[in-house]
């Protein structure tokens, strides 16, 4: 479905060129007929008419070409394409790519992004065929960062280990519709989050700690049918606060925080190590904290509800 949305764009975009491409032929026959002598004013009725038969026939075949190209987008869940196409390998997977060991020191690498801008002559990189225009997947087994300041700052401290480095690079022409994974949903308009990608929508008081303090702040959260808890200041917000993996989290009621509270323990990964994040909500009334620890109990990888012991 994300080919079928990105080859739709495309089509549009060659759609759009077509027709300044008619408007233009239009406008210059237009022109000539005004400065045509009137004694040819007989042909101008039957020039007209083909004008009009030929505009009708072009945009009958643009609303059957748009027709055809949204008809490929039936089912398009965008949160869950990125999920499979993570959970498959994505390009990890791709034959266009290649594995590189290098010693801890100088590369020789330039980069702007994720993307090689430079290789230094007779260095590393250099000598191991790597080439401008390639792309850093990911580092020792883990999916790269995106900015180019936390990917150096991961390669400077790989190198001060003293460990050597293996690097994925993504080899694949710049131009491909599909040279990059699509981006992570927290950088994406939450708008975008269609109906049927939502299983419970909702208003939710999140708790938060200040200098020992504890507050809480009124939020608009979203369960979507891939197990995602997008934790938002409003609805009309076009970022999530947060974003909550419920597969990899476990769920207890937290009475003596508040009679209806409840938290969610996030289990969290990143390159060195792992840990978990407890997010706290309350609801406003007994009902709406049963229905709501139903319906993230449906996500959870065990179903079971554990009650805090709170000192």
């Amino acid at each position: 479905p994300f080919l079928a949305f990105e080859v739709y764009k495309r089509e549009v975009v060659a759609l759009h060129k077509q027709q300044a491409s008619y408007n233009s032929i239009m406008g210059q026959m237009m022109a000539e007929f005004e400065t045509r002598e009137m004694t040819r004013a007989r042909n101008l009725r039957s020039l007209m008419l083909g004008m009009v038969s030929t505009q009708k026939a072009f945009f009958e075949f643009a609303s059957l070409s748009c027709q055809q190209a949204i008809s490929k987008l039936t089912g398009v869940r965008l949160e869950e394409d990125l999920l499979r196409f993570r959970h498959s390998g994505g390009l990890l997977h791709n034959p266009h790519t290649a594995d590189i060991k290098f010693e801890a020191k100088a590369m020789g690498l330039d980069f702007k992004g994720n993307r090689i801008t430079g290789v230094k002559e007779g260095s590393q990189a250099h000598v191991k065929g790597v080439k401008p225009g390639f792309r850093i997947i990911d580092i020792n087994g883990r999916s790269a960062p995106a900015g180019h300041k936390d990917i150096a700052a991961l390669l400077e401290t790989l190198k001060k280990a003293g460990n050597p480095i293996h690097i994925k690079f993504g080899t694949k022409p710049a131009g491909m519709i599909f040279d990059r994974a699509p981006p992570n949903r927290k950088t994406q308009h939450i708008q975008i989050i269609s109906n049927a990608e939502c299983a419970t929508v909702g208003d939710l008081s999140r708790m938060s700690k200040t200098m020992g303090f504890s507050s809480w702040t009124k939020m608009y959260c979203v369960i979507t049918n891939s197990g995602i808890m997008h934790v938002m200041n409003s609805r009309d917000a076009s970022t999530a606060h947060s974003s909550i993996q419920l597969h990899q989290s476990i769920i207890r009621l937290a009475p003596k925080t508040d009679q209806h509270a409840f938290e969610i323990e996030e289990a969290t990964s990143g390159f060195f190590g792992s840990g978990t994040k407890i997010h706290t909500f309350r609801t406003k009334t007994d009902n709406a904290l049963v229905d709501w620890v139903v319906d993230i109990k449906k996500f959870l990888k065990t179903g079971k509800t554990e009650i805090k012991d709170t000192k």
